[in-house]
């Protein structure tokens, strides 16, 4: 037999760690992309108040009116409502003195 050489004999086992390397970088790389997939997803939801509790449950927030915007908002639908009623109410007067019947716009 003839002697086997210190390359040969370590061979195999560089052979292995670059292969165990090679396995490595790709789970660590994919295990990068799930937390940086999980942290995006994570902002997305919390941007529509939908949070994920420390124990896996989820959360849904209530967007935070404050007094004078829902009294702005709720008084414009009002003034509107009012202002299509006198509309209605000065054609209706409109058609009774000039005796047409046309459709108020």
């Amino acid at each position: 037999m003839a002697p086997s050489s210190a390359f040969s004999a370590i061979f195999p086992l560089v052979l292995t760690l670059v292969i165990v390397a090679g396995i490595a970088f790709v789970v660590y790389q994919v295990y990068l992309s799930a937390l940086q997939i999980g942290n995006h997803t994570a902002q997305r939801l919390e941007r529509k108040n939908l949070n994920f509790s420390k124990d896996g449950g989820l959360r849904v927030g209530v967007k935070d009116v404050g007094d004078e915007t829902y009294l702005d908002r709720t008084q414009s639908w009002f003034v509107k409502a009012w202002e299509l009623g006198e509309e209605e109410v000065n054609a209706n007067k409109k058609r009774k003195k000039t005796g047409t019947f046309r459709k108020a716009a």
